[in-house]
């Protein structure tokens, strides 16, 4: 199975699909997980788990090419580890089963976390506006060995992938209806463009009506290779005749094998039409690998009838590290919703007095949006929790409040006062000779959260050294600081050579927008590093960088001499200095969110560095996971330069 990971170490088809379409081999990895013929002789008739052994033995890993190792039982802990990051799903295999050369054997059962379906594209709608490309595909499955319609797929396209689809589609067109029976041509399919029935996609899917249509769907990328006839309504079976099926499907392959003159007659449940499933991908210590279950019967989920949705940064509450809450209940966003303009608020067990609710902080994008309110703030970071609070943990915070919205004065603030709750965790520095020594917030839940937005303190910076070791620096961070001249294309510009630049050095750096105008990367690192040694290590990178555009980088310190170019400031790694924190909120019209993004990204020309505020990050994290949650458990060593 071929991947690309995101930086959590997780796999996207998305990515995959992405990196295939731009040639950008470098991002494929090789997750081996099974081994059917070696030293000459073949391995089908081999039980799966020595097929695993003798593959474990011969395999030479590396960076590129990895081990799909498994857990052998304990079905349920895994379903929910791998629900827990968000991942598609798991595959539970029978241990002692054969492989079965070209069969869709019950032997290997997907377990899906996210509702995912295989359609068949049968046609197209043109699109508006700046969608202009396309507007929805019209998808149907089969059954009975006609392709019947269900539905239409709407979302999940960026500029990309409706451009790509549109010209595919286009040397398909047809004019007979692939669907039988053809649906009418009314309300949105009244344009519909009918396709011959070749291209299948993936999307995910919130669940079918009645009337057998697909709804709440999302497009998720292309299945190249996959035969339209073999697509199929997926459809649940419980745990027990998945078993069951697996069981009599192994038992006959093993009859044959005995008596080869004998033919398999396998008892088949209503299993899922499946491929080879492909291995979901979990973490692995530092880095990653593809995982699937090798499941006995008792191994599996107890139920497989209805595989849940993964849980979203905007429901239900998850154990932090700190068994804390870290999101608002929808009984709680629902209290706030229809608080008057102050009021005392129950969030996470606490109890927290809000004020001035209704005052507008942040100034609308556009003029046909509504002004951002404190209320609306606070929902954010109430939802956004479990995506922040992991990069805020353990870490001193300094904080850079607006009580009177963006348009008012601002003031920093290190020190918390006393008249702060008594429940908020704060720590105070040690070794402070010339000045008090300042006691800082530690934010480690939900309602800690809250109290920030409410104070007007969104734009949150974290110390790069946690409480144990504060003067230990946990990343390498690099800041393209962009100047008065400075063009977004420029800034991606810069951004794309310090891609290359860790590409060509092996080591994995985390992008992120500020949510202004510039473009940061945190390289996290093992605990050997002084600030000294990341300063100097950033610079020397930086310098290189600078020196294939000089025309748009300055090294001067004051902005004045700058001349309107931009800096790459490898002065933020030192001690006393910090850079605005995942997620935070910045001070600019339409509370842009300094958000993480994938390096493939900077190649989107949709990008801008406002695309992700307090109104769309939530369900962006939603659909993607923590793009950066690798910056804090991904600790490497720096390479000589």
């Amino acid at each position: 199975e071929v991947a690309v990971l995101l930086p959590d170490g997780t796999s996207s088809f998305q990515a995959l699909q992405t990196a295939l379409s731009e040639q950008r081999t470098a991002r494929l990895i090789y997750y081996v997980f099974d081994l059917l013929y070696l030293d000459g002789r073949s391995l089908l008739r081999v039980p799966l788990e020595d097929r695993k052994r003798l593959l474990r033995s011969v395999l030479s890993e590396s960076s590129r090419v990895r081990f799909a190792s498994h857990v052998d039982g304990d079905g349920i802990a895994f379903h929910r580890a791998a629900k827990a990051r968000n991942l598609e799903g798991v595959v539970a295999k029978l241990r002692r089963s054969h492989y079965q050369p070209g069969a869709r054997s019950p032997a290997w059962l997907k377990i899906k976390i996210r509702p995912e379906q295989e359609l068949v594209v049968g046609g197209f709608t043109p699109g508006e506006g700046n969608a202009k490309d396309l507007g929805a595909i019209a998808v149907g499955v089969y059954e009975g060995g006609k392709l019947r319609f269900a539905g239409k797929v709407g979302s999940g396209f960026n500029s990309r992938t409706r451009t790509e689809l549109r010209k595919r589609l286009e040397a398909l067109v047809t004019e007979a209806p692939p669907f039988d029976p053809a649906p009418e041509r009314k309300g949105e399919l009244r344009n519909v463009v009918w396709v011959r029935p070749e291209l299948v996609i993936r999307a995910e899917l919130g669940g079918w009506t009645r009337e057998g249509l697909v709804r709440q769907t999302s497009f998720k990328g292309i299945d190249e290779g996959h035969d339209p006839l073999a697509v199929k309504r997926e459809r649940p079976v419980s745990t027990r005749e998945a078993a069951a099926a697996a069981e009599a499907s192994a038992d006959a392959d093993k009859a044959v094998a005995d008596d080869p003159r004998r033919k398999p007659a396998r008892k088949r449940a209503a299993v899922a039409p499946a491929r080879t499933p492909r291995p979901p991908t979990t973490s692995n210590g530092g880095g990653a690998s593809g995982k699937s279950t090798v499941a006995s019967d008792k191994s599996a989920p107890a139920s497989a009838k209805s595989p849940a949705s993964a849980k979203s940064p905007a429901s239900g509450k998850s154990a932090a590290a700190s068994g804390k809450p870290t999101s608002a209940t929808a009984e709680e966003l629902a209290a706030l919703a229809d608080m008057p303009k102050e009021g005392l608020w129950s969030i996470g067990g606490r109890e927290l007095k809000l004020t001035n609710l209704d005052k507008v902080l942040f100034p609308p994008l556009d003029a046909a949006e509504t002004p951002i309110t404190k209320r609306e703030l606070i929902g954010y970071f109430v939802r956004i929790g479990p995506a922040i609070l992991p990069h805020l943990a353990e870490r001193p915070l300094n904080l850079h409040r607006f009580p009177n919205g963006v348009g008012g004065p601002s003031f920093w603030q290190k020190d918390l006062p006393s008249s702060v709750p008594d429940w908020l965790r704060r720590w105070t520095e040690v070794g402070v000779a010339e000045r008090d020594a300042n006691n800082h917030l530690v934010a480690d839940e939900v309602a800690t959260l809250a109290w920030l937005a409410n104070q007007a303190a969104f734009e949150i910076h974290a110390w790069t050294g946690r409480l144990d070791a504060p003067e230990r620096p946990t990343f390498a961070l690099v800041d393209i600081d962009p100047g008065e001249k400075t063009t977004w294309d420029e800034t991606l510009v810069i951004a794309r050579l310090y891609r290359a630049a860790f590409e060509h050095l092996g080591v994995r750096a985390y992008p992120k927008l500020t949510g202004k105008r510039g473009i940061q990367a945190w390289l996290p690192i093992v605990p050997k590093y002084d600030f000294g040694e990341t300063s100097s290590w950033v610079e020397r990178l930086s310098r290189a960088i600078g020196a294939m555009v000089p025309d748009l980088v300055s090294w001067e310190w004051s902005v004045s001499e700058r001349k309107g170019r931009a800096r790459l400031d490898y002065t933020q790694n030192t001690f006393i200095k910090t850079l605005v924190a995942p997620y935070a909120v910045r001070p600019a019209a339409g509370a842009p969110v300094s958000a993480p993004i994938t390096w493939a990204e900077l190649d989107d020309p949709s990008l801008r560095p406002n695309s992700f505020t307090i109104r769309n990050e939530v369900d962006r994290v939603a659909e993607l996971g923590d793009l950066f949650a690798g910056a804090q458990t991904d600790a490497q060593e720096l390479p000589k330069l």
